[in-house]
């Protein structure tokens, strides 16, 4: 009878070392899984990617409303910039209501506040002169 209470107290021992590393094991992926979202937040709350903001200046070669684009020539190479409804357009001072009103502006001198993404420029201030 001794040596079977033995037997038995000697496997649970086993069994209770050999199962310690697998809950820490699976502890620390959990701790790691909560500090790859803590720095994810953190990049994303710190702007880490988000694009500066640029400045172009060129000449208005092609504006489609229906596609909201806005090509610019300057210096030979052509630029395209999505227009938004949050992008502010003024001509001289003086705001435009919207993209369609660029139109007709073909040809005039312009300077373009963008930020360059993954997807293609976004202008976000465009001044007609």
């Amino acid at each position: 009878m001794k040596k079977m209470i033995v037997s038995v107290l000697t496997l649970v021992m086993f069994g209770v070392v050999a199962a310690a590393p697998l809950a820490a094991q699976d502890e620390a992926s959990a701790e790691g899984g909560e500090r790859t979202a803590k720095v994810q937040k953190h990049a994303a709350s710190s702007g880490m990617w988000t694009f500066k903001a640029e400045t172009l200046s060129g000449t208005i070669s092609m504006v489609s409303a229906d596609q909201k684009l806005l090509v610019v020539d300057a210096g030979g190479v052509a630029y395209d910039f999505r227009v938004s409804g949050t992008t502010g357009i003024t001509s001289h001072g003086h705001p435009l209501l919207t993209g369609g009103k660029l139109e007709g502006l073909t040809g005039k001198q312009v300077s373009i506040k963008f930020v360059a993404t993954r997807t293609g420029d976004v202008a976000k201030s465009i001044e007609v002169q």
